[in-house]
């Protein structure tokens, strides 16, 4: 493996870890079902991760597919997004 791989490896854990801390912290916020209106209970998460970034999720998750295209060394991937 290159070192722009091991990088890449790096970034690529960093990314899932924040993924896992926003779906911790937000509790059953988080959840992947489509809601067509407000739950009564719905509260909106402002404190931990959620107080640095609105969407660590979805975040974690685009750290997760960019860096996982350099441990794979596909250039082209990564020069296009």
């Amino acid at each position: 493996m290159s070192s722009i791989s091991y990088i890449g490896f790096i970034l690529c854990i960093f990314g899932e870890i924040l993924r896992k801390t926003a779906m911790v912290h937000a509790g059953n916020g988080f959840t992947h079902k489509l809601a067509l209106s407000k739950r009564p209970d719905h509260r909106l998460v402002t404190s931990g991760i959620y107080s640095y970034m609105r969407h660590p999720g979805y975040a974690g998750e685009s750290f997760y597919w960019i860096f996982m295209m350099a441990v794979m060394e596909c250039w082209y991937t990564v020069n296009s997004v």
